[in-house]
């Protein structure tokens, strides 16, 4: 796991707590405004 992921995840749970996890929809619109939108760009220069 990349270790920028996992400080996403631990902030977005101490903010918001466990729960957030919980519900997908949820928790992908929180780590897509936690990450802002840095791991679809990472995603796509990584395809080269």
């Amino acid at each position: 796991m990349c270790p920028q992921f996992a400080v996403i995840v631990e902030k977005l749970v101490s903010e918001r707590g466990k729960s957030a996890l919980i519900d997908p929809a949820k928790c992908k619109a929180y780590l897509a405004d936690y990450a802002q939108n840095e791991f679809k760009k990472s995603a796509v220069d990584d395809s080269d």
